[in-house]
């Protein structure tokens, strides 16, 4: 039946089934992403888009950025974006003075004492935290069907 189509936890759940394809539709239900994360909607934020073309000194001026803020988390495409990223904070090769920066990626984490900065994938963003500064590095990628739920993620 349909209640051996879920996993054992579901399965235990005093729903019936069709309580459960409720809850599942309602967890699927993708139409109004705007609701997703309340507490950050409520929280006044100022954007600032960097467009130019490539080389421009797009990246490096939003990095500076965050480099400045107490806080701060830069969101890249790639793990080695990522990862320059941590390795220039961490270098003082921004600023002339070295920002503690954690690198937290699919595969790496590598965690600063008191670093209050963060650079990681898209992907692995902690949403939880609250920050003076991010950059969403490459926002176009948002359109990406494979990929662009985690630029949605970012940006809400």
């Amino acid at each position: 039946g349909v209640r051996s189509s879920f996993p054992s936890p579901i399965r235990r759940m005093s729903m019936s089934a069709a309580g459960i394809h409720e809850m599942l539709k309602a967890l699927a239900d993708m139409r109004a992403p705007h609701t997703w994360f309340p507490l950050a909607r409520q929280q006044r934020r100022k954007w600032v888009l960097h467009v130019g073309p490539t080389n421009s000194g797009k990246t490096y001026h939003a990095l500076r950025s965050v480099a400045a803020g107490e806080t701060g988390v830069y969101c890249g495409p790639l793990r080695l974006l990522a990862w320059e990223v941590h390795e220039k904070l961490n270098d003082g090769k921004l600023t002339n003075t070295p920002v503690p920066c954690d690198l937290i990626t699919g595969q790496e984490r590598v965690v600063i004492p008191h670093a209050k900065h963060r650079s990681s994938t898209i992907e692995m963003v902690d949403l939880s935290r609250v920050v003076d500064v991010a950059v969403i590095d490459e926002v176009q990628m948002i359109s990406s069907p494979d990929r662009g739920w985690a630029w949605t993620r970012a940006l809400l």
